[in-house]
């Protein structure tokens, strides 16, 4: 009898054991959610740490919610393919499109890009309309596009321009005083400032704050993935938490400071 009890009591021992270690793993196991993208930096880069702000962003969104990130670069063009055809789940830092639209889910914007007018500090500028900037010589790169008011007015020739195939190009022109402004993404331009030029040339330039263009960056889903309306619906509240906990801010300012550029920088 006590030989019976003594065994019963080893299996309940055994099982609870085993319940405990399959809770942990379970607990311990993640859903993971594979997304595409490509190399825009300062907002998305393999290169930076956690892959740039807005990659950043993405993953602590998601993993709010028990979901782990795993992230492919590609060009472009191959990020969003593969994303369309479910080969990957998803994609970030795209803005929408009415042809997108009708095979994605859009997320909530993760961040907003602004065409701005880089300029010298030491240049008096301000502008208000596409006329304002007549007769002002104005820096832009060969095969960008610079919104349809701006490019109609630069093929009917009512602009000074000169047209270069490198940023970096502008930057020197602009320093010099070869042209007055360069028309650049101002997040992006900072970085490359920051990247290719020396911390006193940096301080010698400015940008207008009014934005000739702006562009929201959002996360895309496939519709064709079945359980990706939950994963979207599971992100938003994700980054809701995360602007509530002020993480999302905090983000930011390291973000606009330059703290992504780099690999080993702690951003928690």
């Amino acid at each position: 009898m006590i030989k019976i009890e003594a065994k019963t009591i080893l299996i309940k021992q055994i099982l609870v054991i085993f319940a405990i270690c399959s809770l942990s793993t379970m607990s311990s196991a993640k859903e993971i959610i594979r997304i595409s993208t490509f190399e825009a930096p300062p907002y998305v880069s393999e290169k930076s740490n956690h892959y740039g702000f807005v990659a950043h962003i993405v993953s602590e969104a998601f993993r709010l919610k028990g979901i782990k990130v795993k992230y492919g670069f590609f060009p472009p063009a191959r990020a969003i393919d593969l994303a369309k055809h479910c080969d990957w789940d998803g994609s970030i830092l795209w803005v929408q499109s009415t042809e997108r639209e009708k095979v994605f889910y859009y997320s909530e914007k993760l961040a907003e890009g602004v065409l701005v007018f880089f300029h010298l500090k030491s240049y008096s500028f301000d502008w208000n309309v596409i006329d304002d900037l007549k007769n002002i010589s104005i820096g832009i790169v060969h095969g960008n596009s610079y919104g349809k008011e701006f490019n109609n007015a630069v093929k009917a020739g009512k602009l000074v321009f000169e047209r270069v195939p490198y940023e970096t190009i502008n930057y020197r022109k602009l320093l010099k005083g070869r042209i007055k402004l360069f028309l650049v993404n101002r997040d992006h331009g900072y970085n490359q400032l920051r990247k290719k030029f020396k911390l006193k040339q940096v301080q010698l330039i400015t940008h207008h704050p009014k934005a000739l263009k702006a562009s929201k960056y959002h996360l895309v889903l496939s519709k064709k993935i079945k359980k990706n309306k939950k994963l979207l619906h599971l992100f938003n509240q994700g980054l809701k938490e995360l602007r509530k906990s002020g993480k999302f801010n905090r983000y930011f300012e390291k973000f606009q400071k330059g703290d992504y550029l780099n690999k080993g920088i702690s951003n928690n």
